[in-house]
């Protein structure tokens, strides 16, 4: 059941039809699939990742839930066997994970200590997924799996890009500061990595 169930999600939601995918997995789902001892652990992941994903508008999640889901998600995988048996049905639970953190970042200000959490964490999972996805020589191992994760390791790169970027302006904001208090002789120091030693 669940190897069919996980199949139809994913083709769902990867041909945009997310609100089917959400109202598919409500309707169908077990009640007590948060207990079951290989799929329990997703149920939680899945509800978040199809109510954030891509065809969602963003005034849909209510953010007062996002401290908790930060904490989730950056806690979020599964067992090497458990993810072998998703990613051979198409979707590896790391990729998931990946676009969980990608989702949850991309709604955070540039510059936050979650924000680089996430997408830390992202590209941790995103590059797990690529390792299981593809042999050492770049071969394609599975083909639905790596199609599935196509585009989140470029996404994360490029949000801690746009991280990087405020982190040099954060640097030369207070550059400038320490110049105005402490003139060119603080400018010159600074620059040239002399430190103000006193004995």
């Amino acid at each position: 059941l669940y190897h069919i169930f996980w199949c139809i999600i994913r083709v769902l939601k990867w041909n945009g039809e997310v609100d089917e995918a959400r109202e598919f997995y409500a309707k169908w789902a077990p009640d007590d699939i948060e207990n079951h001892f290989a799929v329990g652990m997703i149920h939680k992941p899945m509800c978040l990742l199809l109510k954030i994903c891509d065809g969602n508008p963003d005034g849909d999640y209510d953010t007062e839930d996002m401290e908790y889901d930060i904490d989730m998600v950056l806690e979020f995988d599964a067992p090497d066997m458990t993810d072998l048996n998703f990613i051979t049905d198409g979707w590896s639970v790391k990729s998931m994970a990946a676009e969980l953190c990608l989702h949850l970042a991309r709604r955070l200000e540039p510059g936050s200590r979650s924000r680089r959490n996430l997408i830390d964490r992202g590209i941790q999972m995103s590059t797990m997924a690529n390792e299981q996805n593809t042999t050492a020589e770049g071969l394609i191992k599975h083909i639905l799996a790596h199609e599935a994760h196509k585009g989140v390791d470029d996404r994360l790169l490029a949000l801690r890009k746009e991280d990087n970027a405020v982190d040099v302006d954060v640097v030369y904001s207070k550059l400038q500061r320490f110049e105005s208090q402490n003139g060119h002789l603080g400018s010159t120091m600074l620059s040239s990595g002399v430190k103000n030693n006193h004995t």
